[in-house]
């Protein structure tokens, strides 16, 4: 759980990027909050990493949670 999360389209965008990998997401007021899948899909939805400026960290973890 993350707290104090800004209510940016970053992290809108980034909660939909990790809804996508298969992860639960829920933002609650200031608290971002994220249960992983068994399985998640190790790609990034392209057209949402288009907008947000962590794409690199978050393909980074999907890397290394999938072992590519």
């Amino acid at each position: 759980m993350l707290h104090s999360a800004p209510a940016t389209l970053d992290t809108d965008v980034c909660a939909q990027i990790l809804t996508h990998t298969g992860a639960q997401v829920a933002l609650v007021w200031d608290k971002f909050m994220v249960a992983t899948a068994a399985t998640v899909r190790s790609e990034t939805h392209l057209e949402l990493g288009r907008r947000v400026r962590t794409t690199d960290v978050l393909a980074a973890a999907a890397l290394a949670r999938c072992g590519g």
